[in-house]
């Protein structure tokens, strides 16, 4: 998404740059979702449990490793995830948020109605935007 939010003329970011800014914006969102992720993990660590108790050997023919984890269950979760997680409900904030860090860096000021255009002129539809694994 750095690389995809239009910046002023002249200005250009290194990878360097984009590295710097990736490293605030994880923070930040780190931050913001550290108690919802916990709980996630509380809950994820019952259910191992639980199923270590109900172990069935058999192995499942559509597992979560096959084609790369794109199969219908990952992506069930995924869009779980999307619809029930602070990351999923906020995309459009974190996405302003990315924004208003970026302009931050280079040291240009922006205004609100400056970051819509940015939002509508990018490729990045926020409310499109959808959770993928790489």
């Amino acid at each position: 998404m750095i690389n995809s939010t239009p910046l002023p003329k002249g200005k250009i970011l290194t990878i360097e740059d984009m590295d710097k800014i990736a490293d605030k914006i994880i923070l930040q969102v780190g931050i913001t979702l550290d108690d919802e992720i916990s709980g996630l993990l509380a809950e994820l660590e019952a259910l191992i449990v639980n199923s270590i108790y109900h172990l069935n050997l058999k192995r499942p023919k559509q597992s979560q490793m096959k084609n790369g984890m794109h199969n219908k269950d990952t992506l069930k979760v995924l869009k779980t995830l999307e619809k029930h997680t602070k990351l999923g409900q906020l995309k459009e904030n974190y996405m302003i948020l990315l924004i208003m860090q970026i302009y931050a860096y280079i040291g240009e000021e922006i205004k609100e109605k400056d970051i819509n255009h940015i939002i509508k002129c990018t490729t990045i539809d926020p409310s499109s935007m959808e959770f993928k694994l790489y």
